[in-house]
């Protein structure tokens, strides 16, 4: 049996509790973790500036960020992959998705960041990035990314009306080319087809030479699913999703009673029993 080497924790609801805090406790295991010799990787729907200070301030050397499509090297500042979504297909689901009751949010890395709602205020309440004087509102995505030829690595989705949210995820059967992610309601989020925190992942421990078999994965909602079902040890939160339950090896407590606390300690079990026998 191989030592895992690498964890991946998802943020919302999983790392972050109710509050969207990270608990002392959960801190001290993650830095436990670390002190053990194992890559701590934070695996989120949100861009690397959306990773709490508290964790930069750790040793951590990589993130997988937007549902994987970029993959960031801490130690040199790099990208070590990043995916892009096909233009005309973004073009056409955002022209479809305003005829819902949702808020939209397409982005590029840190520096492109396009949004379209029908209340700006409220919209600039939930996207504090769009705040930034950078920041550009628009009525017609699909023509100013055509006029402009801007490339997006994902779309953020809030709905307004929970009523609506199945027939948004409906449209994957329109558009296979895209991945469409209900990350947990009111938020829906975009990628392209192949982009996943699992492949996200998978990228990455081919990238430093390892094995899944020295992988572990924790998450709670249905985009950590292919993380999941990739990693060699995988724990569910409390709060998951019963799917979610499903697939993993373990469930563990939620997200506020530190769950991440309890696999991290889990891992270092595993390790430690395996270097005794």
């Amino acid at each position: 049996m191989d030592k895992i080497k690498l964890m991946a924790i998802d943020f919302d609801g999983t790392t972050l509790n109710s509050e969207k805090r990270i608990t002392d406790a959960t801190l001290q295991a993650i830095s436990k973790a670390i002190k053990n010799g194992i890559l701590i990787v934070p695996a989120t729907g949100r861009s690397i500036s959306g990773i709490p200070q508290q964790m930069h301030d750790m040793d951590i050397k990589y993130v997988i960020s937007k549902n994987g499509a970029i993959i960031h090297d801490l130690t040199n500042g790099k990208e070590i992959f990043h995916d892009v979504m096909d233009q005309n297909l973004v073009c056409q689901i955002c022209s479809i998705l305003k005829n819902y009751d949702c808020m939209l949010n397409l982005t590029y890395g840190l520096d492109i960041s396009i949004n379209y709602s029908k209340d700006i205020d409220l919209f600039k309440s939930i996207y504090k990035r769009s705040k930034d004087s950078n920041a550009i509102f628009t009525d017609d995505i699909a023509s100013y990314l055509t006029k402009t030829n801007t490339p997006i690595d994902k779309i953020s989705c809030y709905v307004n009306d929970i009523n609506q949210l199945d027939a948004i995820m409906a449209l994957q059967s329109k558009f296979l080319d895209l991945n469409i992610m209900n990350s947990g309601f009111p938020f829906i989020e975009i990628n392209s087809r192949m982009c996943s925190k699992g492949n996200g992942l998978k990228t990455l421990v081919n990238y430093l030479g390892l094995k899944k078999e020295n992988v572990a994965a924790i998450g709670d909602s249905d985009n950590d699913i292919i993380m999941l079902a990739y990693a060699n040890y995988s724990f569910a939160m409390g709060n998951a999703t019963k799917f979610l339950k499903s697939i993993a090896d373990e469930v563990v407590a939620d997200n506020d009673h530190d769950g991440v606390k309890m696999a991290i300690e889990k891992v270092i079990a595993r390790n430690d029993n395996i270097a005794i026998f």
